[in-house]
């Protein structure tokens, strides 16, 4: 996976983030739907991510053990059979010509061991945020559970009075809900 990607998938993580309105109980059970819904989406778009980024980790995983594994055969081989290598006085000189002989295939595991770091932050990066959409979503199903208590209680959305409770000052003329009543009755008529 190429540092652009990476760069690509960071910035894509940074759009995936649900923000929950101090009023969401005011604004009712669709605003609640579209939350789920849209949490649900960056959900599943970062899953998908984080699994990309999984394959990519394997990969170079894999290719730095190789890259490990044919460099220390090329060294044991270097040891073994080059006479110049085995005449060196003590193993730390001996590692040293050895290193310099194989200098490329030490840059290149330093690259690979790069990369995987590369992968692993932004592979970090990516479980934070499926932690924080998963807690949103539970965040979100509790608004949910209280907006339908609301409704069960009859309460409405955020008005906590009980619907038979009239304000103070406030006077209900049932003489004049009659008279409409009537009126209606009659043009119905």
């Amino acid at each position: 996976m190429d540092t652009e990607r990476l760069l690509q998938i960071n910035r894509e993580l940074d759009n995936y983030s649900i923000e929950i309105a101090l009023d969401s109980l005011s604004r009712g059970h669709r605003y609640i739907s579209e939350l789920i819904g849209t949490c649900r989406i960056y959900l599943n778009a970062t899953a998908r991510l984080s699994k990309e980024l999984r394959d990519a980790k394997n990969v170079a995983q894999h290719a730095l053990r190789a890259a490990n594994t044919l460099y220390k055969i090329n060294a044991k081989e270097i040891l073994a059979l080059d006479a110049s290598v085995r005449s060196l006085p003590n193993i730390k000189d001996r590692e040293a010509v050895i290193d310099t002989r194989l200098r490329s295939s030490l840059e290149e595991i330093s690259e690979l061991e790069g990369k995987l770091q590369d992968i692993e932050c932004v592979f970090d990066s990516s479980q934070l945020v499926f932690k924080s959409l998963r807690d949103s979503m539970s965040e979100i199903r509790l608004q949910r559970g209280l907006l339908r208590d609301e409704l069960d209680t009859g309460s409405g959305y955020g008005d906590e009075r009980n619907p038979n409770d009239h304000v103070e000052g406030e006077r209900i003329d049932y003489d004049e809900i009659d008279r409409h009543l009537a009126e209606i009755q009659d043009e119905i008529s």
